[in-house]
């Protein structure tokens, strides 16, 4: 086992990469409580709603598209929460490093062992491996962090992560589903708190789908929460085009409330960055933010300031102001 202390310090990166933030002060704010009551969209907040909705839920991606590389992933905006980049980085750190921790003497084995780390404090790990040198059904790892100094961000909590389906290779061609489940896990400034189920499927080198859901997670990073609640969100690429949908409640500090969202049309952007589709966010008294794209490069934000159904405010954004 003495490739965990390796791998552990791999996931702190990743996940440190998503919003832990830098420095070497303070054990990170907690994550919130929950959902906030419901928000009431106004003319004044609908645009900021929007953009932070799906930014903080997809994340932002250098290549203005919406499917980030799974393997191997990107992460472009380190100061961005960015749900799915949290669950791509945790999930692609674990699959690309799998053989250097499944070593396991005896087949099927647990193994456990603490080691101090690079700055001070501990983490301890236990693996459940198959010793195949990849990913098997049912194969598992999970570390506890108590005041783990890692590439000068203090860590403590825990996390786990398990293989529910494994096949192929997520280079080329093949797929997985995981279970990555988060303890009040706190980086830097930052906090994860709760379950991701994860799916991936690649069906070529420019072919790729990743799907999330989870009943409850909170996140927290740069003085801001967000909870997502009872949501999943599917983002696949073709090519050079890729689309979204998402459904369920999103919770952010930012805005004070929580708002539903879903997308009654995927949203999508073609090879040439034009964009279809529809993301609707509904706050309190069924007053609405609307994400459309009417097959331009820009997308425009609308409000229903009253809740009757007539969008009374607009304005057009480009795909990267969404993290797009």
């Amino acid at each position: 086992m003495k490739h965990i202390p390796v791998l552990m310090f791999a996931i702190v990166v990743a996940l440190t990469a998503c919003g832990g933030g830098g420095g070497s002060g303070g054990g990170g704010g907690g994550s919130s409580s929950g959902p906030l009551p419901p928000l009431t969209i106004t003319s004044s907040n609908y645009a900021d709603v929007a953009t932070n909705s799906v930014t903080q839920a997809n994340g932002a991606s250098s290549t203005s598209s919406l499917g980030t590389s799974i393997v191997g992933v990107q992460i472009s905006q380190p100061e961005s929460i960015a749900l799915k980049n949290i669950a791509l980085s945790t999930a692609t750190t674990l699959l690309d490093n799998w053989a250097m921790f499944d070593n396991s003497t005896i087949v099927g084995a647990v193994t456990s062992k603490t080691v101090n780390c690079s700055g001070g404090g501990t983490v301890s790990a236990s693996v459940n491996a198959a010793n195949s040198n990849a990913p098997t059904a049912g194969d598992s790892i999970s570390a506890t962090f108590t005041n783990c100094y890692e590439n000068r961000v203090r860590n403590n909590g825990s996390l786990s992560i398990v293989i529910n389906r494994y096949s192929g290779n997520l280079s080329t061609s093949g797929s997985a589903s995981l279970t990555m489940k988060f303890n009040n896990f706190t980086a830097g400034s930052g906090a994860v708190d709760g379950s991701i189920n994860m799916d991936m499927t690649i069906s070529s080198a420019t072919v790729r789908t990743v799907t999330l859901a989870m009943p409850n997670i909170q996140i927290t990073s740069n003085g801001d929460s967000f909870s997502f609640t009872e949501f999943s969100m599917t983002a696949s690429v073709n090519g050079s085009s890729s689309s979204l949908n998402m459904l369920g409640t999103i919770s952010s500090s930012r805005y004070g409330g929580s708002v539903v969202i879903s997308t009654p049309t995927t949203f999508a952007i073609d090879s040439l960055k034009r964009v279809t589709g529809e993301i609707i966010l509904t706050g309190k008294n069924k007053t609405k933010a609307r994400i459309i794209g009417r097959g331009a490069t820009s997308v425009v934000i609308e409000a229903d300031t009253t809740g009757n159904g007539t969008y009374d405010t607009n304005k057009t954004v480009t795909l990267a102001s969404l993290g797009l």
